[in-house]
């Protein structure tokens, strides 16, 4: 397994467009890949079209402690 992360504390350098263009190879491929976007924006998130309703555990209400951390995989989409 391998890891990508796509950071820099810089707004509109291309991270999202970037991460998304390069999970959209690996997949194209054949690989696995799992997305996580942690960018308050949602943007990666509404590119992909996950469901980010009310009621819906995110991966921000986990690093928040507001969800049990046992209930992560709900986060996973």
């Amino acid at each position: 397994m391998r890891t990508i992360l796509i950071a820099n504390q810089k707004g509109g350098v291309g991270k999202t467009s970037t991460a998304t263009a390069i999970a959209n190879v690996l997949q194209t491929k054949g690989y696995k890949v799992l997305f996580i976007d942690a960018d308050p924006q949602c943007n990666s998130t509404n590119t992909y079209r996950a469901n980010t309703g009310d009621g819906i555990t995110t991966l921000y209400d986990v690093i928040l402690e507001e969800e049990n951390p046992v209930d992560i995989n709900e986060a996973i989409q």
